[in-house]
């Protein structure tokens, strides 16, 4: 996942540098920020065409972990997973806002301090190169971890819906959170209140004063979301009151 995101950066990046640098490369003059924003367009396609493939495969992965089938010819197109995949992309379309913020302050900083005008170039030409950034690399680390740990979550409660049709029985989901091990440390506290925490597969989990149908849920709070580890299990309504 992070690599898409990364191949996302770079596409992108490698389309709006030119407009950023332009004023430079033609006129000796500050780089333009604003360009940045106006090519927020051309990250979504960017999303699109590295990122949401890999966020299906993970929801398709793992729907087949939990039936042990491979998913419908109709699951890709489905109202579900569709959503999904729009309210995933959507969480990602700040990016540019944020690069745009990056370059905005880099300009102001320097212009401020008197700095020499091919001296902000070079910085911003650096803040628009992906590969070896750390600010990029660093990105991708926490879109890789919260993405992929919410498609796995969101392809488990779609395995779900379809286990309750098809063996015509109630299904419930249940939240795990990290409570044990070195990582339990980092775990929200909100997240391990909602530990074991059992509704019916259609219901939302009430997790800090929140409605989320699966841990790391898009429509979430960042707050609540982001880099979240916790799992989410299904089971037959008859086994639990056993």
């Amino acid at each position: 996942m992070g690599r898409s995101w990364l191949d996302a950066a770079r596409g992108w990046t490698g389309a709006v540098t030119g407009r950023v640098m332009a004023p430079f490369r033609q006129a000796g003059a500050p780089p333009d920020a604003s360009m940045v924003l106006s090519a927020e367009g051309l990250w979504v396609e960017q999303l699109t065409v590295h990122v949401r493939p890999s966020i299906l495969g993970v929801l398709r992965g793992s729907y087949r972990k939990v039936t042990g089938q491979p998913p419908p010819d109709a699951f890709d197109q489905s109202h579900y997973v569709t959503d999904y995949l729009n309210a995933s992309t959507n969480r990602m379309t700040g990016t540019p806002e944020q690069v745009y913020r990056r370059i905005a302050d880099t300009l102001a900083k320097g212009l401020d301090a008197g700095q020499p005008i091919s001296e902000l170039a070079r910085q911003v030409e650096e803040i628009l190169t992906v590969t070896g950034n750390d600010w990029w690399d660093n990105r991708a680390v926490v879109v890789a971890r919260t993405e992929t740990m919410a498609a796995l979550n969101a392809g488990t409660l779609a395995a779900g819906a379809q286990q309750q049709i098809t063996e015509r029985r109630p299904m419930v989901k249940t939240w795990h959170a990290t409570v044990r091990g070195p990582a339990a440390d980092t775990t929200r506290p909100s997240h391990r209140a909602a530990d074991g925490q059992t509704v019916p597969l259609t219901e939302p989990f009430r997790v800090d004063n929140e409605t989320l149908q699966f841990p790391g849920d898009p429509r979430g709070s960042a707050g609540n979301i982001i880099q979240c580890r916790c799992t989410l299990s299904v089971s037959a309504a008859d086994q639990r009151s056993k």
